[in-house]
């Protein structure tokens, strides 16, 4: 196994440095570690905490270290991988590293971050007796900002269900906001909010990956929950002649909102304006005329289509109560044309000095049953330098603000190499203007697995897409998903790529990993075994059967997180 670099968390709700952990782990008894030390060995759980030293007592240190006095901060979430970080404290500089097995003793390569506004020791004391008594509410502004022990009882604007000794953590986001979080000390039980010109609620971290999702599916009867599943060609239905409602997003959407007490609700939450598979018929949208499909990078799933002029038309049809157009604008943007069943023309005008991604146009309510949302290019747009961008379309049937709704963002071939910072960015831009979103589901490594992307890639794609969601503030859980073995490939190039995500998942807060590869049979060269069980349809796709049994194993995967 390779070594690997841990993503830097520092600074977002859920870092992957546990203060919990560290408060209940035994310190360095001394003023600094002993001369001669090398901290190349401080990986074991023993040595979890904040140790204190002088870089010219010590070998194993980051060059270009000053000689102040340094901490050493050491993480060890098993004995068999540690994080190690050194703080410069004068220099404002930290280092990272990581080690993935203990008994090699070998790290991987220093890297450096400058530090932002981060204090490294305990800044102060909130409520240290009856008659002291503190309002957590109040810590919110760059003064604040650092490491505070309080007392439970004696404190405000704290959980409600908070107890004892509590470490509070106030520090700046990489989006500038600031961010509290909150460690039971006795417990480990860890919560976080953002300030946003007032704190969001208190979101508890602590319970498990996957436990603020199951939360808000508990409370689905009265709110929103969306789930969105960025996958490939066997999320978005290659091969599903029939129907692409048989597709195992589709089924896995009406079990979680039987588990929430909720209607099923819309069929087809998200549909592209232009789906990259290539499945004939019963098609929710059907794109003709002069358009341009397959390279751009916005919207769930990067299908935009581009209207091009006046014979270019996406129609698309849904069983609901309301839909809302998703579109780019831009300085190519022209003239749309919208028309909800036989109502009158609605044009939108989408130029924009800046481009935007994902703006919404809402129909409004609609009676229950099959409507057609169609939309082209405006004629009086002045040729072809003004362009229509159309994401697609979001539909909904009784569940506007309530149930759990699966959203598509998959493309046939997609693969995790795919996910440049750009499309994680639009991606992130996409969920937050619709909102509402509570889980990710990532089903990429069959396409990486089959073309052989490099495994740094691999890792710095999944790492990006979890950071720029908590740049966006979507502190929601992920999880990342190894499907099955395809007939083309080895298993055991497919582990090596589910290694990454699993140890991705090891190192950030609120990721979760699930192998159906155990659950799921390898495909066989022939499907006619009974090994293949039917499940499948070709070398690497599902039939509604593999659909449905899929479904079910990713059900009981996330139920026993």
């Amino acid at each position: 196994m390779t070594w690997v670099d841990i993503a830097n968390l520092r600074g977002l709700p859920g870092d992957a440095a546990s203060l919990a952990e560290l408060a209940n782990r035994p310190k360095s008894t001394t003023a600094s570690l002993a001369a001669g030390t090398n901290i190349n060995t401080y990986h074991q759980q023993q040595h979890v905490g904040w140790w204190p030293f002088i870089a010219a007592d010590v070998t194993g240190e980051p060059d270009g270290l000053g000689v102040a006095l340094q901490m050493l901060e050491v993480i060890a979430p098993s004995p068999y991988a540690a994080v190690q970080r050194v703080h410069d404290r004068n220099a404002r500089t930290t280092w990272e590293r990581s080690i993935i097995n203990v008994a090699d003793n070998q790290w991987s390569s220093w890297r450096a971050f400058a530090m932002t506004d981060r204090v490294l020791s305990i800044m102060g004391i909130i409520g240290t007796s009856e008659t002291v008594k503190g309002n957590v509410d109040d810590y919110f502004t760059a003064a604040h900002l650092g490491i505070w022990t309080l007392w439970a009882p004696y404190n405000t604007g704290i959980p409600k269900d908070t107890r004892g000794r509590c470490t509070l953590e106030v520090i700046r986001d990489s989006n500038g906001s600031i961010v509290q979080r909150l460690i039971e000390r006795e417990s480990g039980r860890s919560w976080t909010r953002t300030y946003s010109g007032g704190f969001n609620p208190w979101v508890e971290l602590s319970s498990g990956p996957l436990q603020p999702f199951w939360n808000a599916v508990a409370k689905s009867k009265s709110q929103p929950v969306n789930v969105v599943v960025v996958g490939d060609s066997n999320s978005e239905g290659y091969g599903l002649v029939d129907n692409l409602s048989e597709r195992w997003i589709n089924k896995l959407q009406p079990a979680l909102n039987r588990i929430g007490g909720n209607w099923q609700g819309a069929e087809w939450p998200f549909i592209p304006a232009k789906y990259n598979t290539t499945n004939p018929g019963n098609m929710p949208v059907e794109l003709t005329g002069n358009y341009i499909t397959g390279s751009y990078t916005w919207g769930f799933g990067w299908r935009t289509a581009t209207l091009r002029d006046e014979t270019s038309k996406a129609v698309f049809t849904f069983f609901g109560t309301s839909a809302t157009v998703m579109y780019v604008e831009g300085i190519n943007g022209g003239l749309m044309n919208i028309q909800v069943d036989d109502n009158p023309v609605v044009v939108v005008d989408t130029n924009s000095a800046t481009t935007a991604a994902s703006r919404l146009w809402n129909t409004g309510a609609l009676p229950v049953g099959t409507h057609t949302v169609t939309v082209t290019w405006n004629s009086a747009n002045a040729g072809s330098g003004d362009l229509v961008y159309l994401e697609g379309l979001l539909t909904w049937n009784n569940d506007e603000t309530r149930g759990v709704r699966i959203i598509d963002a998959s493309f046939t071939g997609r693969q995790l190499n795919d996910l440049t910072p750009e499309r994680n960015n639009n991606l992130c831009r996409a969920m937050t203007q619709m909102g509402g979103v509570e889980l990710v589901i990532v089903n990429l490594v069959t396409n990486d697995t089959r073309w052989d992307t490099p495994l740094d890639t691999y890792r710095a794609n999944a790492e990006d897409l979890i950071n720029q969601m908590r740049i966006y503030g979507l502190s929601v859980p992920v999880v990342f998903v190894v499907p099955f073995v395809g007939a083309d490939h080895e298993r055991s190039k497919l582990n090596t790529y589910g290694a990454i995500l699993s140890n991705t998942a090891s190192n950030f807060r609120g990721v979760h990993f699930v192998d159906l590869s155990l659950d799921m049979p390898k495909i066989p060269a022939d499907r006619s075994l009974p090994e293949a069980q039917g499940l499948y349809i070709d070398a690497l796709h599902m039939s509604n059967q593999g659909h449905t049994q899929f479904a079910g194993h990713m059900l009981r995967s996330l139920q026993g997180s």
